[in-house]
């Protein structure tokens, strides 16, 4: 489950709308992008927006993103988003 979460997290970049900057129409899309590709599974809300912030926290711009994450593996996508399952997972049991 997890490395589909991050699979999805990476595909949500790669076929969101390419803009030049993070605005609020864009995170909202991903959100929603995210939460979709993952067929609403369970904590995909807060996994899905601690990718955004993540996302948010190492790329100045969307586009600046979508290139980077191209180029990424899927090692280094899930280093990236490792502490949004540490999120989800410390969250949902307290």
């Amino acid at each position: 489950m997890k490395k589909i979460i991050f699979y999805i997290l990476g595909l949500v970049f790669i076929t969101s709308c390419k803009e030049e900057s993070w605005k609020d129409s864009e995170q909202q899309k991903f959100i929603k992008d995210c939460i979709q590709a993952s067929n609403g599974a369970e904590g995909s809300k807060e996994i899905c927006e601690c990718g955004l912030q993540k996302a948010m926290e190492n790329f100045k711009t969307k586009k600046e993103a979508e290139q980077a994450i191209q180029k990424m593996s899927e090692k280094e996508i899930m280093l990236m988003y490792e502490d949004c399952l540490d999120f989800q997972h410390d969250h949902h049991y307290h």
